[in-house]
Order: C-alpha cells, then structure tokens, then sequence
C-alpha cells in the first residue's frame, strides 16, 4: 500500500510539475527551433513583426488628368525596424470617348526618389472604350525603421485621360534590412 501511495505522489506531482513548466523566450537558444517545433497557424503577422496596411482612394476622387504626377492614394506605415516593403497597387483608367489616352502612375516611399513599379497604359485609337484596369507592383530597398508614407500618384501623358479611381495600395513589410 506504501509503495502504491508513492508512486501515486510520485506521478500525480511530476504531472503538476509538468503542467506548470512554461517556456519563454530565455529558454530557448539562438536557432535551436525549427518549423517542425511550431504547430501550424500559431504564428501570427504580429509574431513575425510583419507589418501590412492597405488604404483606398476615397469614392469622390480622381487623379490622373494632369501632366503632373498627383497622388490618388497614401499608406502610413510604422516599422519597428528597418525592412523591405513590399507596394502592391491597383485601380481603373477612364478616357475621354473620343479620343486616345495614355497615362502613368508610379509609388513612391516619403515622396523621395523617382518612384517604384512605374506603370504605363493607354489604348491608342479613337472611341476607346473605358474603364479599364491597372496593376503594379515592386519591393522597396532597405527602409530605416520608424514612420512612412507611402503613395500611388498617377499623371496623364497623352491624350485625353479622364481619371485614375479606385485605387488601391497596400504595403507589407517583408525581410529585415
């Protein structure tokens, strides 16, 4: 009976000692895991440190119909340390109806540089017709940790181009710098 008695205790508090035992991240060596030790859809973006925002062009507006680059839509992002981004962008084109229209939209990161996934289009002949789609895309160099603003801005260059709606611009973080 003693001995029946111990191993009782004996398990019954190893399992409570088990089930108390948590580990933290000062348990864990540099590189020790694997993708095997992690249960699939237990990670999160948030985990990872990924950061992704999306913004929409508001219903009322349009860009695109002067020679200039104008922005249609912007994303601020925070990053808590420096990273690539990746800029993904979409929307639709009008023309005029009686006429050919070209135009161009690009992104850019804090309205530095020349911009990223400079994208043409345009439908040369008369009475095109409208509207049509546009997508681009690209992935930044290096951007230094802290708040950004990134933008899709569009401009006409030939012809007679209506407007850029409903654009769409999303910005995920993805790989350290």
């Amino acid at each position: 009976m003693v001995a029946y008695l111990s191993l009782f205790l004996a398990l019954g508090g190893g399992a409570a000692y088990a089930a108390d035992a948590m580990f933290g991240g000062e348990d864990i060596r540099d590189e020790s895991l694997t993708g095997a030790d992690v249960q699939n859809g237990s990670l999160t973006g948030a985990d990872l440190g990924t950061t992704v925002r999306s913004a929409r062009q508001s219903a009322r507006s349009t860009c695109g119909r002067s020679a200039d680059f104008r922005n249609c839509v912007s994303v601020a992002v925070n990053l808590p340390r420096p990273q690539r981004l990746l800029l993904i962008a979409s929307g639709e084109w009008e023309s005029a109806a009686v006429d050919n229209a070209e135009g161009a939209c690009r992104m850019k990161v804090d309205d530095r540089g020349a911009g990223l996934g400079l994208r043409r289009f345009g439908e040369l002949k008369t009475a095109p017709s409208s509207p049509f789609n546009l997508a681009t895309n690209a992935v930044t160099g290096v951007v230094p940790g802290g708040t950004h603003r990134v933008t899709l801005s569009c401009r006409e260059a030939a012809g007679s181009m209506r407007s850029v709606r409903n654009a769409d611009l999303s910005v995920v973080a993805v790989g350290d710098g």
